[in-house]
């Protein structure tokens, strides 16, 4: 993020001193244009939206041995590599690990304020955190965490409402099928 601010007020600096503009025009048009950059790049990010877990995976050499190894140490935790690694000062590579939440073609049924605090909690956690289904449904308490049949799953919102959805273990997904109503 420091090099793309950098590299902003480099274009900024170059564009102002190319082009003959006032002082008035850079306080009031381009100083906040190139703000407003800086806030989506910010808040969004640079990168995408895939939110990971680090797990140590010794030392990784380039991205062909991240291939190699990053996959293996998501499967033991639980999780999938989404293609993301580092290796930290000390030496120590560590594999980018997490799962994904998918809402395509979910039903959603109306939730009261509690309820839909719930949902958020459960869904954030998992599409912020990346955390599995199970741990997400931890987030919230008492939630009744229980497998349906299959790879289907539903946890209670409250006394009324539950949400249904499928976990994948084979690509770290949780599929969300119905949020509200009772099965």
């Amino acid at each position: 993020m420091l090099n793309f601010l950098k590299v902003l007020k480099g274009v900024v600096s170059y564009f102002s001193s190319k082009v003959q503009t006032s002082k008035k025009f850079r306080k009031r048009l381009l100083l906040p244009f190139c703000s407003l950059i800086v806030c989506y790049f910010v808040l969004v990010g640079v990168s995408g939206k895939t939110f990971a877990i680090d797990f140590p995976a010794g030392r990784i050499l380039n991205n062909n041995d991240a291939r190699h190894t990053c996959p293996a140490v998501c499967r033991n935790h639980n999780y999938h590599w989404h293609g993301q690694w580092k290796t930290r000062p000390n030496d120590q590579s560590v594999c980018g690990c997490g799962w994904d939440l998918d809402k395509k073609g979910a039903v959603f049924n109306h939730l009261n304020d509690a309820e839909q605090r719930k949902f958020d909690t459960f869904q954030n956690a998992i599409n912020n955190r990346g955390l599995s289904a199970k741990d997400a449904a931890h987030e919230i308490g008492d939630s009744d965490y229980k497998k349906l049949q299959g790879n289907q799953y539903q946890i209670r919102l409250s006394r009324n409402n539950r949400v249904t959805f499928l976990v994948e273990d084979d690509t770290h997904i949780v599929k969300i099928l119905i949020v509200g109503g009772h099965t």
